[in-house]
């Protein structure tokens, strides 16, 4: 049986009530433009099958209750406006239930259920999925809908903001509002996009996770942004948006050797992204391979957020035969991917996990992903019940593809 079909269950046996609505937000895939988006930059992601699903009902009793299959196995319980401290799993959902409340959603008491196949720490940004599924979740409830899905994911960044990750946008309106089949170019300064339709038939997106865990609050993280600020201070403009390869050059006497290859970073990845873009409405898949694989290079040689796992899960695809590879996150850990010719998918994994074992010692994880749509939400009681939520919305297993023609929103 499926998290999709057990969440009910899931949640009656933890709650012993039945749960008004459900949830999910998939996690994402960047295929390229790392470390753009708090650059005000270009960045093209997809949604990905894999995400955080959550079953939830109000209560009367001016407390949160919650449970995580993924995070513990103890149930989290504060009051209503209170935000919890520490490193766990329910700072961020008070941080996200407090940032709802500054919206006007406020609940006076709430009961969830957590359950998710996107692996943590891995790159496949765990953490937007989470935040996106319980922003929507939460307003469902109280009878709140988020058509404006920009003003969705800027919520869901102030609360990842609030717990002291300084992110971007990317990982939040992925999971907000991509279409099946189509990667998303977003423009990170005003926030409009295009959907890109992917070649699902010829090409496949091949994921090998390193095992090396990180975590976005990483003081590196932090540092890196810094970093870039300081750079387009440096230039004399606001954002590293604004700074052209010329440019770089004229102010390189103002910039440490850290600082300018930062910023050759940003500038070279956000042309990089546009000719990927183009490349895939061309078909001209060795171009965007290739495109791929340089933006590997730069984050591991200017930007400098690589690792030695990283770099040999990156040579363990090219070696398997892919288009393209390259880290793909934040960085200090997680998971690269690849580009590859669908009909030389299971080949390529086969070998990419035979030549990382041998490089690293390690197994690492490897999988497909496809192109998947963005958050939805349901009621899991009444006339329709969840049957209509995930037969609308439907969900494919972990690498097949994701087949929803319907509407963000059931109800």
């Amino acid at each position: 049986m499926t998290l999709r079909n057990e969440l009910t269950s899931l949640f009656s046996r933890q709650f012993g009530v039945v749960p008004q609505f459900a949830a999910f937000a998939p996690g994402r895939v960047n295929l390229i433009g790392e470390h753009t988006d708090y650059n005000e930059g270009f960045v093209l992601p997809i949604a990905v099958q894999l995400g955080v699903y959550v079953a939830g009902s109000l209560a009367d009793d001016g407390t949160v209750r919650a449970f995580s299959q993924q995070f513990s196995e103890q149930t989290a319980c504060f009051s209503i406006g209170e935000e919890p401290e520490g490193p766990g799993w329910e700072r961020y959902l008070g941080a996200i239930l407090a940032e709802l409340a500054s919206a006007g959603v406020k609940p006076g008491g709430l009961r969830l259920f957590f359950c998710g196949d996107v692996p943590f720490g891995a790159g496949l940004s765990s953490s937007a999925a989470f935040s996106v599924s319980t922003a929507m979740l939460v307003s469902a409830l109280v009878g709140r809908t988020w058509d404006d899905k920009v003003a969705l994911a800027r919520l869901c960044q102030a609360a990842e903001n609030r717990t002291g990750v300084m992110c971007g946008l990317l990982d939040q309106m992925a999971s907000a509002a991509c279409i099946a089949g189509n990667a998303m170019l977003l423009d990170c300064r005003d926030l409009h996009y295009e959907m890109i339709s992917l070649d699902n038939a010829n090409l496949a997106i091949v994921v090998g996770d390193t095992g090396v865990k990180r975590a976005l609050s990483d003081s590196r993280y932090n540092q890196r942004r810094a970093e870039c600020e300081q750079a387009a201070r440096a230039c004399g403009v606001a954002s590293l948006r604004d700074v052209t390869l010329a440019d770089l050059e004229s102010f390189r006497q103002e910039l440490s050797e850290p600082l300018y290859r930062r910023a050759q970073h940003v500038v070279t990845e956000n042309k990089r992204v546009r000719r990927f873009a183009a490349a895939l409405k061309t078909s001209d898949v060795q171009q965007a391979g290739e495109l791929m694989s340089q933006s590997h290079a730069s984050l591991r040689d200017d930007f400098e957020v690589s690792c030695r796992e990283l770099d040999e899960m990156v040579k363990a695809f090219m070696g398997g035969g892919a288009l393209g590879a390259r880290m793909v996150g934040a960085g200090f850990g997680g998971s690269a991917i690849g580009l590859a010719e669908a009909e030389r998918t299971v080949y390529i994994l086969a070998e990419a996990e035979r030549l990382y074992q041998e490089s690293t010692g390690f197994s690492g994880d490897f999988y497909v992903v496809t192109a998947g749509s963005g958050a939805r939400v349901g009621p899991c009681i009444g006339r329709y019940g969840t049957d209509v939520f995930w037969i609308t919305n439907r969900v494919e297993e972990r690498g097949l593809s994701d087949s929803l023609t319907g509407p963000n929103e059931v109800g």
